[in-house]
């Protein structure tokens, strides 16, 4: 049985997530009790499908704990019914001191039904807290969800000041995403920035930064909320949309009415919209192994093997970050002192190298970028720069020949993101991974005007 260790401040406290299988349900409530015995610790939450109905059983008046907390004392519930598993299940919870959280908390104060099936609605999903939890829940609510007969619980908790967790570390900045829509208004507020930016400051050290400040600017008040929850598969089309609003539609009724007619229609619009989602996948998946005999690349074969088969992630790598970065930090940063540089007498200058960095090789380097790539530390994609205005790059062509001409390189040039991509053997081996550095996108552009500059001049001088 998995149980989840967190750090409210200096307070340990556990979640076990459970599920009792309806036909094993003695061993596998059996090995849940032996947890809850054996555990020893107070501070546990319990949630998961218990197959077990337990009615609106469960009042605690006289618990000082639970009163201090804000929750209610009375529970409430949709189900009345309480059946052999539900005793048993609140005999625990009574010998262990575990409090029942539906029905009394924020958000699902009526214990709504969180199982339905036909015309069948009851609860035997819960969750059961003790101790510090009673203190941190926020909120208790039942989601709507039509692609299970069970129906999901968010428990929203007060953090505190800090939660300590095991291989923590630095957060990234919010990713900025690209719409060729925004175009156009991007660019106007860009300039305002760029205005009012004083051009000794973008010609000085901190140049990159303030420029990468001008584009953030203009950029974050354009930001559309990126979509969370259930990611749709591309074969869920606008027909199966619309059977999936007609099913929750008639699930919220049947969560209103509690009608039996309620329930058959949703039973009925759920099984014709489960029906569609398993002809559309059939189908869609059909016909992309079709397509796999007609590619004419590898790297459109590949391409659609990974959509075949899905994501090629590892998962549940139990691997500890803390040595992964010793790891990186070992193989990328060796410990080689060079003797001080010694330069040909005198020295040489070659005005291809050079000469000042004109907009139009800024321009050239730009129309190379490609589009949709990942960006570094700034969390700031290529296409920022790339459709960025005349202006901008004015300045930005500025800031390159300070740095060229002072060789004070900014500090966000040295920084990147490294991605450890498996190679082979145990996963939980840092030395089995390699890295993959993702670099801010200017500093690519940066690079990659040196790059050009040299081959240019390797081909001119025949090497």
């Amino acid at each position: 049985m998995m149980i989840v260790k967190l750090k409210f401040e200096e307070t340990l406290a556990y979640i076990i997530p459970t599920y009792i299988n309806c036909n094993n349900w003695d061993a596998d409530f059996k090995n849940l009790s032996d947890v809850l015995f054996e555990f020893g610790c107070e501070n546990i939450l319990v949630v998961g499908d218990c197959n077990a109905r337990i009615g609106k059983e469960q009042c605690l008046e006289f618990n000082p704990t639970l009163l201090a907390s804000g929750l209610s004392a009375q529970r409430k519930a949709m189900d009345n019914k309480v059946d052999r598993n539900g005793r048993r299940l609140l005999e625990i919870c009574n010998t262990v001191s575990l409090t029942v959280l539906n029905g009394r908390c924020e958000g699902d104060k009526d214990g709504k039904h969180k199982f339905h099936r036909g015309t069948i609605a009851t609860t035997i999903d819960y969750g059961l807290g003790a101790g510090i939890w009673l203190n941190r829940i926020k909120n208790f609510e039942v989601q709507d969800f039509i692609y299970s007969d069970h129906q999901p619980i968010t428990v929203s908790v007060h953090a505190g000041k800090n939660i300590s967790e095991e291989n923590s570390g630095l957060q990234l900045l919010p990713k900025l995403y690209w719409n060729k829509r925004i175009e156009k208004i991007y660019n106007l507020t860009l300039n305002q920035q760029i205005i009012e930016v004083n051009r000794a400051t973008i010609c000085s050290t901190n140049g990159i930064e303030f420029l990468m400040d001008c584009i953030n600017n203009a950029a974050k008040p354009l930001q559309q909320k990126q979509k969370t929850g259930v990611k749709q598969n591309q074969w869920f089309d606008s027909e199966c949309k619309i059977l999936g609003d007609t099913s929750f539609r008639w699930l919220r009724r049947v969560k209103k009415t509690g009608l039996k007619e309620d329930m058959t229609n949703y039973s009925q619009a759920n099984k014709r919209f489960k029906e569609l989602l398993q002809h559309k996948r059939a189908t869609y998946y059909n016909e992309l192994a079709i397509s796999i005999a007609t590619v004419k690349d590898s790297k459109s074969f590949w391409g659609k093997v990974r959509k075949l088969n899905g994501t090629s992630h590892i998962k549940n790598a139990k691997l500890d970050a803390l040595e992964l970065s010793k790891h990186f930090e070992r193989i990328l940063n060796n410990s080689i002192h060079n003797e001080s540089l010694s330069y040909e007498m005198p020295i040489r200058e070659m005005s291809e190298l050079d000469t000042t960095i004109t907009v139009a090789e800024v321009k050239k380097i730009l129309h190379k970028c490609k589009d949709n790539k990942a960006p570094g530390e700034d969390r700031v994609p290529m296409e920022f720069l790339k459709y960025a205005s005349d202006l901008f790059i004015e300045n930005m062509t500025a800031s390159f020949n300070y740095i060229y001409n002072s060789g004070n390189v900014p500090d966000s040039f040295r920084k990147s993101i490294i991605f450890p991509l498996y190679k082979k053997s145990d996963t939980k081996n840092p030395e089995n991974y390699r890295g993959i550095s993702f670099n801010n996108a200017i500093a690519k552009v940066f690079a990659s005007i040196l790059n050009e500059r040299l081959q240019e001049w390797l081909i001119t001088m025949h090497c």
